[in-house]
Parts: C-alpha cells; sequence; structure tokens
C-alpha cells in the first residue's frame, strides 16, 4: 500500500517541474495562477472522455483492422496523437482566446503546457498503480517530456495566431498567418505525437532509432526553444 501511493507520488513529480520551468520562463506579465489551475484542472479532466473515445476507436480498429502496420499506424496517429491533442487543443483555445491575460508571445507555450501536463498527470498516475516505479521512470525520461513539449509546440504557433489576429484588428490588414498558425498549432502536435507512438508501438530496429531521435528532439525542445522564445517574449 505504502509503496503504491510513493509511486503515485512520485509520478506527480516531472509534470509539477516541468510546469515550475515553463512558469519561471514566462517573462512578461506572469500569468494569473487561478487561471493557470483551471487550465491544469480541466487538463486533468480532460483524461477521463479521452479514455473512453481512445478505448472505443481501439475496439473499432481491433475488429476491422489486421494489418499490423496499419492497426498501429491509425492507433498512433488517431486514436492517440488526434484525440488527445484535439482535446488539449480545444480545451486551450476555448479558455484562453479571448482572455486579457493572453497578451505575450510567450504565452501561449504556459496556457497549453498547464493543459498538457494536468493530462499527463493523471496518465502517469494510472501507469504508476498499474506498471510500479518502473513505468514512472520510463515516463520520466520519454511520454512526460513527449507531452510537454508537444504542448510548446501547439503554444508557440497559438501564440504566432493571436499576435496575427492583434495586428489583423489594430492595423486592419488581411492576415491569413493568423488561419494557418492557428491550424498548424493542431497539426504539428498531431505529427509529432503520432509519429512518437507510431515507433515505438512498430518496435523495428530502423523505427527505434528514429525514436530516439525523437526523444532527443523532445529535451531540444525543453532546453533550447523555450528559452530561445523566452528570450523573444514581446507583449501583442
Amino acid at each position: 500500500m505504502f509503496e503504491t501511493i510513493l509511486t503515485s507520488v512520485l509520478s506527480i513529480l516531472p509534470p509539477i517541474l516541468l510546469l515550475v520551468y515553463v512558469y519561471r520562463k514566462d517573462r512578461i506579465n506572469k500569468e494569473p495562477v487561478k487561471l493557470l489551475l483551471l487550465l491544469f484542472v480541466l487538463g486533468c479532466l480532460s483524461s477521463i472522455p479521452v479514455y473512453f473515445i481512445e478505448t472505443y476507436l481501439e475496439l473499432v480498429l481491433y475488429g476491422s483492422i489486421y494489418n499490423y502496420t496499419l492497426y498501429n499506424l491509425l492507433d498512433a496517429f488517431i486514436c492517440a496523437a488526434f484525440v488527445e491533442e484535439l482535446t488539449k487543443f480545444l480545451i486551450t483555445k476555448t479558455v484562453i482566446w479571448n482572455h486579457e491575460a493572453f497578451d505575450s508571445t510567450f504565452d501561449g507555450m504556459v496556457y497549453c503546457a498547464f493543459v498538457s501536463m494536468g493530462f499527463a498527470t493523471v496518465e502517469n498516475v494510472l501507469y504508476a498503480i498499474r506498471y510500479g516505479m518502473s513505468a514512472v521512470l520510463s515516463r520520466a525520461i520519454s511520454s512526460i517530456p513527449g507531452h510537454f513539449s508537444f504542448a510548446i509546440v501547439m503554444g508557440i504557433f497559438m501564440s504566432r495566431s493571436k499576435f496575427s489576429y492583434r495586428k489583423q484588428e489594430t492595423e486592419k490588414i488581411q492576415y491569413l498567418d493568423s488561419r494557418n498558425s492557428l491550424i498548424y498549432a493542431l497539426l504539428v502536435p498531431i505529427l509529432y505525437h503520432g509519429l512518437y507512438d507510431f515507433c515505438l508501438m512498430q518496435g523495428s530496429t530502423v523505427l527505434l532509432l528514429i525514436f530516439n531521435g525523437i526523444v532527443l528532439s523532445l529535451y531540444y525542445v525543453i532546453l533550447k526553444v523555450v528559452n530561445k522564445e523566452s528570450k523573444k517574449d514581446q507583449l501583442f
């Protein structure tokens, strides 16, 4: 019993540490704590409908797709990546797009990270309860940084979209970039997430090498991209 509780507590640490990290990198007008807590809680709660949707879709695939590679491809890109990233995207955009606190280019990354880490926290606790400490350790170096990095990419494009939208409002200029960036905010994380999952599911030597490269790219996003975007942060 004690071991299960300890494992569950430890499973929460990686998402929380990453949230502290991205929050501290926000240099201009720190985001309201109540807003961030709301996003985190909504991210946690989103794991419930996502679980049932993914379970249903996987049952459909299991009963209709018999090719191993095609099954993994659809499972990775549709059941996991599309469902999860779309859910995070909808929550973030619905809550923050017209919020007065969304006023600088780094903000989108903070908001997306809090939603994503809420989802990842619940997922991590469930894995910890089911598979124990080994799952917590393995997910701490790959899955959690993965969810965080997908969120950072989403946040970059969401901020670009908002920035272009604001310029369109103030300068009366037509900007296709706002709509395009919003599309990329959803599409790029889906592709990033889907490729991550597919390489791991498929398990061939070549794809596992690609998977290792993807894991390295996650740390590049965390250590380099976040710092770069933090330094470039500016008000809309």
